[in-house]
């Protein structure tokens, strides 16, 4: 059976291009789009009964899938060998949902990063004055 980590920290610092993620106190950063996608997956799993989000609520379009195959692909990239290697990080129920595979109580937000966030999508998600679904 696949491991969970015991804390994701979404942080939202920014360098050279990429946003600070910690996964069990490891420093991973990921790039702009992929923070973007990983930000909206764990809002609806603090936010929503289920943690369910569906792919046009993330983003409109079409390649959500592929952007979101891209995200794992650089959170695992970053972490090192032995950790929590074989975690899934989303969930997809096949129908155009998905959700981050982490209980939300383990999950830890900096809320004055992400609403100074560049981009709106994000800074919204954790703006008082914008009201959420």
């Amino acid at each position: 059976m696949p491991s969970l980590p015991d804390t994701l920290e979404i942080d939202g610092s920014y360098k050279r291009k990429r946003y600070m993620i910690k996964v069990d106190g490891q420093t991973v950063w990921i790039p702009g789009k992929a923070f973007k996608y990983l930000t909206r997956l764990v809002w609806a799993k603090k936010n929503k009964l289920f943690g369910w989000v569906h792919k046009t609520d993330i983003e409109p379009g079409f390649y959500q899938a592929r952007y979101i195959y891209r995200m794992k692909a650089y959170i695992k990239a970053g972490l090192s060998a032995g950790s929590v290697t074989d975690w899934a990080i989303v969930e997809n129920n096949h129908l155009g949902y998905y959700r981050i595979d982490i209980p939300a109580d383990r999950i830890s937000i900096h809320d004055a990063n992400l609403k100074a966030h560049p981009d709106f999508a994000v800074s919204s998600l954790f703006d008082d004055e914008v009201i959420n679904d």
